[in-house]
């Protein structure tokens, strides 16, 4: 009988039908504010039960996360942590398992992967929930560039920049610096469709190989200063990360790898939003690695020395931070 009700819809009843849809999906994300007969805005982060218990297990990963600040790590540790995570993420770009699902025969010749990631793949964090992000493909592309990759490697360096290969990035904001090759960075989405924006917050690592290799490495983490906060859905950077190489032969040129695996949280945060992120998440990388040899060609490096990490003056030093607390 359900079946025969539906056929005997009409278009017009499939419209109502569709927006009635989108609109639920709009306040079950947040994404969409309702208003109550006295005109005060009022706000539903999550109506499943999964979500709401996903942000409060957010909220206290959070707040146990914060004496890791307290106790200012050593650069021995921020070196030992960082040489982990690079380990992890090239096992993971090397290891089998991955599923080309597309290519394009241009001079880019880029091909995209998907592969499903086991929990205890990556590092463990407190930032994340990599069982919870298991169900969500990582996305793995590669590329070449004609561009060098140092032109490449510099659009990381300059947040200012962002915006010229990465449509999706709203705002992108450096919070603190925890040494000379590594900070913490919070960054947010513009809203897709009913969605609300999603924030992150990663700490950051850029290193220069002896082989000329470069490489920008993103892991969640948490931090006092950028909580979460009602107006975003705080989503999960498992893991990010930008390889750039020169071409054997030509120097000019970029052999440049990406990997990304997010749980973007929310209302898809289940199997039927996994499935769809999914099947979606394979058409990013396309645009996004054209945005960047577009951006790299617009901004030839100079003469004089390069730059191989993050300017200080961008910000504070935890050690700046700290002695303000100390002040305060």
């Amino acid at each position: 009988p359900e079946a025969r009700s539906m056929t005997m819809m009409t278009p017009d009843q499939f419209s109502v039908l569709g927006v009635f849809l989108w609109l639920l999906v709009a306040v079950a994300d947040g994404g969409l504010p309702m208003v109550n007969p006295d005109g005060l805005r009022l706000v539903f982060p999550q109506l499943n039960v999964t979500g709401l218990l996903g942000r409060v297990t957010q909220r206290e990963r959070h707040d146990k996360y914060l004496a890791h600040w307290s106790g200012k790590p050593t650069s021995g540790e921020v070196r030992r942590a960082n040489q982990a995570n690079v380990d992890s993420m090239l096992a993971v770009v090397r290891g089998a398992g991955w599923r080309q699902v597309s290519s394009t025969n241009d001079h880019n010749r880029i091909r995209v992967y998907l592969k499903s990631v086991t929990p205890g793949t990556h590092l463990e964090t407190e930032a994340a929930d990599d069982v919870a992000a298991a169900k969500f493909s990582c996305v793995k592309a590669t590329a070449i560039l004609n561009a060098s990759p140092h032109d490449v490697y510099k659009l990381f360096l300059d947040n200012s920049q962002v915006h010229e290969y990465n449509e999706h990035c709203q705002k992108l904001e450096d919070v603190e610096r925890v040494s000379k090759d590594t900070k913490v960075a919070w960054s947010v989405t513009a809203p897709f469709g009913p969605f609300k924006p999603r924030d992150f917050v990663t700490m950051v690592h850029y290193r220069r190989e002896p082989d000329g290799t470069l490489m920008v490495l993103n892991r969640p983490c948490n931090h006092p200063d950028r909580p979460p906060v009602p107006q975003f859905q705080r989503a999960e950077l498992l893991l990010a990360g930008n390889v750039m190489r020169p071409v054997q032969g030509d120097k000019s040129k970029t052999e440049f790898t990406m990997i990304t695996h997010v749980n973007p949280g929310g209302v898809v945060n289940n199997a039927l939003g996994a499935a769809i992120v999914n099947r979606i998440c394979s058409q990013g990388p396309v645009d996004f690695i054209r945005r960047l040899e577009r951006a790299a060609q617009s901004h030839p490096s100079r003469h004089g020395a390069p730059s191989w990490f993050p300017q200080r003056s961008f910000m504070r030093d935890q050690t700046e931070r700290a002695s303000g607390a100390e002040r305060g």
